[in-house]
């Protein structure tokens, strides 16, 4: 019976690259989203650098336009997007072994490709 109600407990997340996981802390934010004037091409060629020097680069899905890796025992998806010409849109969702958010890497990330754009 615990069981069953640890499992209604639970909820689910929807990752970048559009799977639904299982996680015990849901509704809590899970994304940083960061808008850049810069192509395209520069932003997903930062972010596989940041991936793999911290960790390594697990995949770069064209359809999805997600890049994955691992950092550590985390799964670090970065979804770049255009917005416009000029503008790129780039979403950062780290999730432990357990699916939960870990956002202090989330952010890290978020700066370290900040750094690498200069």
């Amino acid at each position: 019976m615990l069981g069953f109600a640890g499992l209604l407990a639970a909820g689910c997340t929807t990752t970048l690259d559009g799977q639904v996981k299982a996680t015990a802390i849901p509704f809590r934010k899970n994304v940083i989203i960061s808008r850049y004037e810069r192509p395209v091409q520069a932003i997903v060629d930062v972010a596989k650098e940041v991936i793999t020097k911290n960790g390594r680069l697990t995949g770069d899905d064209a359809v999805t336009k997600v890049i994955s890796g691992q950092i550590d025992t985390r799964t670090v998806l970065i979804k770049v997007e255009e917005v416009q010409p000029t503008v790129t849109q780039v979403s950062i969702q780290v999730l432990t072994k357990m699916r939960n958010p870990d956002m202090d890497l989330a952010r890290e990330i978020d700066k370290e490709i900040v750094l690498r754009l200069r």
